[in-house]
């Protein structure tokens, strides 16, 4: 017992002398600058910064607080990556294989600074992206270089590490970042292998646009992958997985139920930098978005598939519902979605290259039904005061320009199309350029007959110029106009063949009706008249109950605009009546009509028994009957023209005639 005893207490006395000595020899043999001269060597080679380390100093047995650690540019002498403190415990006996092993690393307020340079390179990715060396063509040295020291973190931590992004080119705004990272490293020469995770909060120029971002990251040779498992994007959950195997890229990040109202103030911060003169919308709804990854780092192939669910946008007199799915690559953007303006729906479809320097579209808008009304502007002072006219002026002019920085072509086609009167079955093609809107075979029912339209807006950049034609064959002429004058009430039949063409400036209606220029030609058949103001009138002037409600069986009518004015010549005709029509009627509605009718027959015999001093009208075809038309649409006058002239000139013949009875002629 005694001798066992004795044998126990050797031993124990032999493993105090061990470790008495071990921490003897690391005391001695872990010295500041063999730290330093273990540490410093294998991080330059790796980053190509210059790596400097502070106050070095042993805590517990094997432990190494460090009070400052810096990465800096060996050009610009600029810290990239700094830590405040970093503390180490290590372990001794892998020193033997030359191993450094840290049991523990902690980095105590770490920083981390991002710069995009003036010709748009990242220095980080300039820094820790694989280096090409340029070997001479010259035989290797026969001495063997020594080997290198293996530095492994075993359990590596970042606590409240900061990055700050500055753009040296001034097109992106200043962000900060803060993460936090619980993870182990190894790094034998230029070989690196990482695990962690940890989370992340990103604030571009003060706004929060990432909150608590939880990841995990795997580093294992030129395999590298980061994982997505929670998180908030403009109010967004976030999760997915990035994979990086040396020169390809691969992966899947999903955000579901952001926020457009977020996305709305997020683009208040960024509007300085990508779009100072965007007037914004508000926004509202939330969206899922998934991105995917692949291809090579160098050119990675990046697709984004948007669904709103749904994006409310509010600007002005327009409120826009949209929902369904808009894919987009950095080459082309694809919409498939049902849109509401002003509660007006569509469906937008089709695609948008972004190949060329303007974005070049070819869509396809539908609708089963679309009032017009519902997208003009509401609220405008009709008729501003001249000084505000004037004030408004510049103002009015932006406004009214329509250009547009895209080409291509958007295909429309409608079940039915209304505005004071609908077409059914619309279809249209609009070509678009950048100074140039072209409308090309526009094509609907109107009234139940054919309709055509095309024709050209330019000068978007300034001033827009109008320029249209259009032809309608056999249309429902009462089911045409019952929307376009007073309570409907002047044609009850006929159908009308109709052709002219028109130009103007401006997008504005008043502007419109000032600069309107056209002409055309129209042919009626079967013309039927309501009792309305002018053909009450005109019955009652001449005597002819008839003439309240006339018809005609065809008609012929030639048109011009200027000035404001709409300057008509024709004739409408039937058995016994004929109108010559001639003058000009106002685009706001005035008269200054000069017809002169032509009656025959029956039309004659009620004349002359009903109207007194009918004698005077008579002429060598049958009674030729002038006319004025003044006032106004709804309040028309009608009077009998040159009635006194008429009444002196067959005075003056009667006269004439007894003088040549008296003189015996």
């Amino acid at each position: 017992m005694g001798k066992l005893s004795k044998i126990l207490g050797a031993i124990l006395a032999l493993i105090l002398v061990v470790i008495v000595v071990l921490y003897f020899v690391a005391s001695r043999y872990l010295t500041p600058e063999r730290i330093k001269a273990f540490i410093v060597p294998p991080l330059e080679e790796a980053t190509g910064l210059k790596v400097s380390i502070g106050e070095i100093k042993r805590a517990v047995f094997f432990g190494v607080k460090v009070t400052q650690v810096n990465f800096a540019d060996p050009q610009v002498q600029k810290n990239v990556i700094s830590a405040e403190e970093l503390r180490l415990s290590l372990k001794l006996s892998p020193l033997l294989k030359r191993k450094l092993v840290v049991s523990e690393v902690a980095f105590i307020h770490p920083k981390i600074l991002i710069i995009r340079e003036p010709d748009g390179s990242i220095n980080l990715v300039k820094y820790f992206s694989a280096k090409e060396t340029t070997k001479p063509q010259e035989a290797p040295p026969a001495k063997k270089e020594p080997g290198k020291l293996a530095l492994i973190f075993q359990s590596i931590k970042i606590e409240n590490a900061k990055i700050n992004f500055i753009d040296l080119k001034k097109e992106l705004p200043p962000a900060e970042g803060k993460f936090s990272l619980n993870g182990g490293l190894k790094l034998e020469g230029t070989s690196l292998a990482f695990f962690g995770k940890g989370h992340l909060n990103l604030t571009v120029e003060k706004y929060p646009l990432i909150e608590n971002l939880q990841f995990k990251a795997l580093v294992k040779g030129k395999e590298n992958q980061i994982i997505f498992e929670g998180g908030k994007v403009l109010k967004g959950k976030v999760e997915g997985k990035v994979l990086l195997a040396e020169d390809t890229l691969k992966g899947l990040i999903k955000l579901s139920k952001a926020s457009f109202k977020e996305g709305e103030n997020l683009a208040k911060v960024l509007r300085p930098y990508f779009f100072p003169e965007a007037e914004l919308p508000e926004l509202d709804g939330h969206f899922n978005v998934e991105i995917s990854l692949a291809g090579k780092t160098a050119n990675p192939l990046i697709a984004v598939s948007l669904y709103p669910k749904p994006l409310k946008i509010k600007q002005g007199p327009y409120e826009i519902i949209t929902e369904g799915l808009i894919r987009a690559t950095r080459t082309e953007v694809s919409p498939k979605i049902d849109v509401a303006i002003n509660g007006e729906k569509l469906n937008v479809s089709g695609k948008i290259s972004l190949k060329e320097a303007l974005p070049k579209v070819d869509l396809l808008i539908s609708t089963k039904k679309l009032d017009l009304k519902a997208l003009i502007p509401k609220g405008e002072k009709e008729t501003p005061s001249k000084e505000a006219s004037k004030e408004q002026t510049p103002s009015k002019a932006g406004k009214a320009s329509l250009a547009i920085p895209i080409t291509g072509k958007i295909r429309f086609q409608g079940d039915e199309v209304c505005y004071q009167v609908c077409a059914k079955d619309t279809k249209a093609e609009i070509v678009l350029t950048k100074e140039r809107i072209d409308l090309k075979t526009f094509n609907f029912l109107l009234a139940g007959a054919l309709a055509q339209l095309n024709g050209t807006v330019t000068d978007l950049s300034k001033t827009p110029k109008i320029k249209f034609a259009y032809s309608i064959a056999g249309a429902d002429l009462p089911a045409l106009v019952q929307n376009f004058l007073p309570k409907s009430t002047y044609f009850a039949s006929g159908k009308v063949w109709t052709e002219g063409s028109f130009s103007a400036r401006g997008l504005e209606a008043e502007t419109i009706k000032k600069s309107l220029t056209g002409q055309g030609n129209a042919r009626f058949m079967q013309i039927g008249f309501k009792e309305n103001p002018i053909t009450i009138l005109v019955a009652q002037i001449l005597k002819i109950d008839e003439l309240k409600s006339p018809s005609f069986e065809q008609g012929k009518l030639k048109y011009s605009i200027v000035n404001g004015w709409v300057n008509v010549k024709g004739n409408f005709s039937r058995e016994g009546l004929l109108i010559n029509l001639a003058g000009k009627i106002g685009l706001d509605g005035q008269l200054n009509l000069t017809p002169k009718l032509l009656l025959t027959g029956k039309y004659a015999s009620i004349f002359v028994r009903s109207f007194p001093g009918a004698s005077l009208f008579r002429g060598p075809n049958g009674y030729e009957i002038p006319l004025t038309i003044s006032g106004t649409i709804e309040s028309p006058k009608v009077s009998l023209k040159e009635v006194e002239e008429k009444v002196k000139e067959k005075v003056k013949e009667k006269a004439i005639k007894e003088i040549f009875k008296l003189l015996g002629q």
